[in-house]
């Protein structure tokens, strides 16, 4: 039997304010789905309202993966640091794909998205992942992110503790 998800066109654009309930809604189910993937907690960020998602939108790059049928499928954000000496960077921050929508190539798109983006502003993008997320591990890597360094401990969820590697892109281009 064909997967007729296969057959669906998704549209990819950087997230308006007025995206911003869409938005809230499937952070929500990405912090439900994989608590010790991101260092947000469910409890706290049921607690902000839609405004507050709107303002993170308009302070940052986030892109969506959209599906005509379903809608938001997929996000990933970008921030560029703000001091002096520190906004040659930006950081890669909150990479989900509805589970119904993974290994159909939608989390690399999105990555290139942030990529294309940095790439004219900043001389490196950073991010943090779970040591234990191996396929976000291996798909960081597909697109040229390269580990810096393991913080032991980088979250507690609940008992257990949560290994994070760092992870950077440079554009050599840039230097």
């Amino acid at each position: 039997m064909t997967d007729s998800l296969a057959f669906e066109t998704i549209l990819y654009r950087q997230l308006k304010s007025r995206d911003a309930a869409i938005y809230r809604a499937l952070w929500l189910d990405a912090l439900h789905l994989a608590p010790s993937s991101f260092g947000s907690s469910l409890e706290e960020e049921q607690e902000k309202e839609a405004s507050e998602f709107a303002r993170a939108i308009e302070r940052n790059a986030i892109f969506g993966a959209w599906n005509g049928t379903r809608g938001l499928v997929g996000t990933v954000g970008l921030s560029v640091r703000a001091g002096p000496k520190t906004r040659h960077k930006a950081v890669l921050f909150r990479l989900f794909v509805a589970p119904d929508w993974r290994a159909k190539g939608i989390g690399y798109a999105l990555v290139q998205q942030v990529v294309h983006e940095a790439r004219s502003s900043v001389e490196a993008v950073q991010l943090t992942v779970a040591t234990q997320n191996t396929a976000a591990v291996r798909l960081y890597g597909t697109c040229g992110f390269r580990e810096y360094g393991l913080e032991r401990r980088a979250l507690k969820v609940g008992d257990d503790y949560v290994d994070e590697y760092l992870m950077e892109l440079t554009f050599d281009d840039c230097r």
